[in-house]
């Protein structure tokens, strides 16, 4: 089984999947709305990236949610 978290916000989408941070995507919803091009490791994207990863952990930490730890 695989969990991912996602935070879309008007103009981005992150995902995450604990266990995996090499997996993680994000989306420029404005000039990508069909999420076709990962843009997690755009130097354009930095700044942005990590405000949205900031965010997600607030959202978290907020709701409560916890993820398992599943074995690799």
């Amino acid at each position: 089984m695989i969990w991912a978290n996602t935070l879309r916000t008007e103009t981005d989408k992150l995902v995450t999947y604990p266990g995996h941070p090499e997996w993680t995507e994000a989306f420029d919803l404005q000039e990508d709305p069909k999420e076709k091009s990962n843009v997690i490791g755009s130097p354009e994207f930095a700044s942005r990236r990590e405000q949205l990863i900031e965010r997600l952990q607030d959202e978290l930490t907020d709701t409560g949610l916890a993820i398992p730890d599943i074995p690799r």
